[in-house]
């Protein structure tokens, strides 16, 4: 049995964190934020590439790209899990906008596993309910803080992306196949613009964001970008 990729993952690293100290809330930033409204541009892949889930498929992956692969998927979920729920609770579209994004990054990472003949570990999973068990439990602890105020909600939506940014990052240096390469590229290209969605709206509401997984300059090159 493998080992958990999730361990090795910036996700991994935020609940390690978590679990050495309860002071989260320098993550979670004092803000209040205005009504955020016209986000309906934050999708930023092929969705009709992605949705056809044509990978070219070799034969075979090294463990740690299966891995790579399994854990994406679910991280996917989470964040498309994590911001229906926050729909629930604050009505605010931005993260009805913002999941729409993820059930397409969730696709495309389905069109891989499904291209690979690999096992899906959100099959048959109903929102908010995961494989990885570390996934489950932050999964619960974001939902609860973004309960709280709609600013600690949007600051839950703005760490998700820089998770899953670095994430990303990660499993591309990992050196996967060419077709899943341009798969973690689309979606990555995504969480920037996911970021850069939370992080403008709060800088028009006159709220500065300081990155609590990202490098300042990393960071500050995502923001600034286009």
């Amino acid at each position: 049995k493998r080992r958990s990729k999730c361990r090795e993952s910036a996700l991994w690293r935020w609940i390690v964190e978590a679990g050495e100290t309860k002071k989260r809330s320098q993550i979670l930033h004092s803000a209040i934020i205005v009504a955020l409204l016209g986000m309906s541009g934050v999708a930023c892949y092929d969705e009709a590439w992605a949705e056809s889930g044509e990978t070219t498929g070799e034969s075979t992956l090294q463990a740690g790209i299966e891995d790579g692969i399994a854990l994406l998927r679910e991280e996917e979920k989470l964040a498309r899990d994590v911001y229906l729920a926050l729909y629930d609770v604050w009505g605010h579209r931005t993260f009805d906008n913002i999941s729409q994004s993820e059930q397409r990054h969730m696709d495309a990472m389905f069109g891989v596993i499904r291209s690979y003949g690999l096992d899906d570990p959100a099959e048959d999973r109903a929102r908010g309910e995961f494989l990885n068990p570390e996934l489950q439990g932050l999964y619960d602890e974001l939902v609860e803080r973004g309960s709280r105020s709609l600013t600690d909600a949007l600051s839950v939506g703005a760490l998700i992306e820089e998770i899953d940014i670095l994430d990303l990052e990660a499993e591309l240096a990992e050196g996967p196949p060419g077709d899943v390469a341009a798969v973690y590229e689309n979606l990555l290209r995504g969480s920037r613009n996911h970021l850069r969605a939370f992080v403008g709206n709060l800088d028009t509401a006159g709220v500065e964001y300081t990155p609590a997984q990202l490098e300042t300059s990393a960071f500050d090159e995502i923001v600034e970008g286009d």
